[in-house]
């Protein structure tokens, strides 16, 4: 008798074990929904997800905005792990620097005291240092090149890139707005137009899509075009986990106000606007890359 009881007993703990997996494990996923959450919680996502960061696509708040949100947010411009405070400095020493372009890098932490940087400018050689294993997104500003390295790193786990896609012209301006250069309209041969392009898009920010990032197993290259950039925050929402303490953000500048009155390829008619969009995609892989992706399944259903 009290070996029936015993053998009851494992019994109802091996069906109980067996209905507990069932729903840990129970959650959508298919092309229709990426929910990561389940009857008893958040799982893990099974593709580590990879923001390329392009120059003056909201790219900093993306990053600033995930790190604040969710855990695992592994960014040039900031970590999960400790950008509450990196938000709480921002708050307190902006009121220090009202007159500089932006407050990146001049907050008072160990890091930048140190001329290392900053908490919210993170060195790529302390990334590496710190490691990317415990990552569910990652974000950086670096060549293409790069993710490949990573990839190996990471031993080849599955990976979903998403790119910010931004009007070209548009794009083109904030970049000259950025490097404070003017972007002239006094001839219409492509030879000048590239001429004034190149003053505007430095090669180091060209370098950061490319064919390197089509050529890596297990990774697959997605788009989007969302302003303000909380709608593509959310939509990870439905994806990353979230923070138990998230804050209220702070946002900071990365560049100064741009006059659209002082820009003059929106006065110099159709023809030349559509030269400077062929230069773009001529020189520039991301341009070309946008303009199909955008056009495609392959654009996040923000």
């Amino acid at each position: 008798d009290k070996c029936r009881k015993f053998f009851a007993f494992l019994c109802t703990i091996v069906f109980v074990h067996i209905q507990i997996s069932s729903l840990e494990f129970n959650y959508v996923d298919n092309d229709k929904s990426l929910t990561t959450f389940g009857a008893v919680g958040w799982v893990r996502p099974k593709v580590i997800y990879g923001h390329i960061h392009m120059a003056k696509t909201a790219g900093t708040e993306i990053n600033a905005l995930l790190a604040m949100r969710y855990e695992r947010v592994c960014g040039h411009k900031g970590y999960s792990y400790d950008f509450y405070q990196v938000n709480e400095r921002h708050k307190q020493y902006s009121e220090n620097y009202k007159n500089v372009k932006s407050i990146l890098g001049k907050t008072k932490d160990i890091m930048s005291t140190s001329g290392l940087g900053g908490r919210d400018q993170i060195p790529m050689g302390i990334m590496q240092e710190v490691g990317f294993e415990d990552c569910d997104y990652i974000s950086i500003e670096e060549p293409a090149s790069t993710w490949r390295n990573l990839d190996l790193q990471l031993g080849g786990l599955p990976m979903e890139f998403h790119v910010r896609c931004r009007d070209p012209l548009s794009h083109l301006m904030s970049q000259c707005n950025f490097h404070n250069k003017k972007f002239k309209c006094e001839s219409s041969e492509l030879g000048y137009i590239h001429s004034q392009v190149q003053k505007c898009i430095d090669d180091f920010h060209n370098l950061r899509y490319g064919e390197a990032l089509t050529k890596i197993p297990n990774a697959t290259l997605k788009c989007f075009d969302r302003i303000p950039p909380s709608k593509y925050v959310d939509y990870m929402g439905n994806i990353l986990q979230h923070r138990r303490i998230q804050g209220d953000y702070f946002h900071v500048d990365t560049n100064k106000p741009r006059s659209k009155a002082n820009e003059c390829l929106w006065n110099a008619g159709q023809d030349f606007q559509d030269k400077i969009r062929s230069v773009l995609i001529a020189y520039y892989e991301i341009y070309g890359f946008c303009e199909e992706c955008m056009a495609s399944g392959d654009r996040l259903p923000l």
